[in-house]
């Protein structure tokens, strides 16, 4: 996966993190003032409705919380929770069916319902010491708080996994890399990590692959050059010790017929000893250092009458 995308997904996550604990807190700080949820409250309902008030317990409303149960007559029946003080009366609205919620700093919030029995109302329950709305910004705040340690902590977690997707490869590149140039041109890096490291890497070894063939052919040049600077010695060694050796019996004053032939002779050498050093010239001028050669007949018996005849005066003396 590209880093890019890495980091969008990141910091994506981020916001969709702080989005829906804004949401929670803005649901929390809006919503009605209910014991527990909505379902629970539900439930509550249901049992007052069909008189089963011993299954109340059962519900595990909260230990702060009352219920009581307001009836026609006046009579209040304390199902649950400490006992509060009965009202002057009874809140407007509620026995034409309305849901009523009171805050109040000493008792909290109160949550007012009517009882049904049969399409009636037959009675009016209340249910306080809920939380207020500071206990529900307090919830909020630390719901924010722990969001925001959350997406710090999200937010270390993915520049450490991007940072050690990053330094590994980069750390065992920068190995090769120092392996590569204490001539180890055999050793290549493993593509591995983010897309953007993989194509580094590929990179690095094809590269790599280039120096090393690079190499291999300048050492390659280097060996024929060296060989064919032996031979060229080599070549020039022997027509070179002909000549002086000819040189030589000139000093003497040979007869004139065999002076002729050893100035023949002697010519002949020099011209081979001048068509080498241009061959050596040559060899300067060549990218790579190996000979071009060119075959042509020859007749073998006057190659070996020339190499008699070169080898002769030396091997006289």
């Amino acid at each position: 996966m590209h880093l890019s995308v890495r980091l969008a997904l990141s910091h994506l996550a981020v916001i969709v993190l702080f989005l829906v604990v804004f949401g929670l807190t803005f649901t929390l700080l809006n919503a009605p003032a209910q014991p527990g949820n909505g379902r629970q409250l539900w439930r509550l309902r249901r049992l007052l409705e069909n008189d089963q008030l011993k299954r109340i317990p059962a519900l595990r409303l909260s230990k702060d919380a009352s219920l009581e149960v307001f009836a026609p007559d006046g009579s209040v029946q304390h199902l649950h929770g400490p006992k509060r003080p009965a009202p002057n009366h009874l809140p407007d609205g509620v026995w034409e069916g309305a849901e009523i919620a009171q805050f109040s700093t000493t008792e909290g919030v109160s949550f007012w319902f009517p009882v049904h029995r049969q399409g009636k109302i037959v009675g009016i329950a209340r249910l306080s010491g809920l939380r207020s709305r500071e206990e529900l910004r307090r919830t909020a705040a630390g719901g924010v708080a722990m969001a925001c340690l959350a997406a710090t902590a999200f937010c270390l977690l993915a520049s450490w996994g991007l940072s050690r997707a990053l330094a590994g490869p980069a750390r065992r590149l920068a190995t090769t890399a120092e392996q590569f140039g204490s001539d180890n041109l055999e050793v290549r890096v493993k593509p591995e990590g983010p897309i953007e490291m993989v194509e580094l890497g590929k990179s690095f070894n094809r590269m790599a692959d280039r120096l090393a063939h690079n190499v291999e052919e300048l050492q390659r040049s280097e060996s024929a050059r060296r060989l064919f600077l032996s031979d060229v010695s080599h070549n020039l060694r022997t027509p070179l010790a002909a000549i002086v050796g000819w040189a030589d019996a000139l000093s003497e004053e040979p007869e004139p017929a065999e002076a002729a032939v050893m100035l023949t002779r002697l010519r002949r050498e020099a011209v081979y000893v001048s068509r080498t050093i241009e061959r050596l010239l040559d060899l300067s001028r060549w990218d790579q250092a190996e000979p071009l050669l060119r075959l042509e007949p020859v007749v073998l018996a006057d190659i070996l009458m020339e190499v008699a005849e070169t080898l002769e005066e030396p091997a006289q003396r």
